[in-house]
């Protein structure tokens, strides 16, 4: 994630709070925004095996079954 990056991220977040996003659409929103900063390592996420956000990696464009 470059400069700033984290700004960016912030306002997407707010933005989706602010529009009354449910928990999934929120989530989905963050990950979203941070892949847009270069995120690029959500593999290595701690909850990348937790079976109740396969739904939102799905949704931000991740296999969560992926063999990598």
């Amino acid at each position: 994630m470059g400069w700033c990056s984290g700004t960016y991220v912030f306002d997407e977040i707010a933005k989706a709070y602010l529009e009354d996003k449910n928990p999934t659409e929120l989530m989905i929103a963050v990950g979203k925004a941070m892949q847009n900063a270069d995120w690029d390592c959500e593999y290595d996420s701690d909850y990348f095996n937790d079976s109740r956000m396969e739904a939102i990696w799905i949704k931000m464009g991740i296999d969560p079954n992926e063999e990598f």
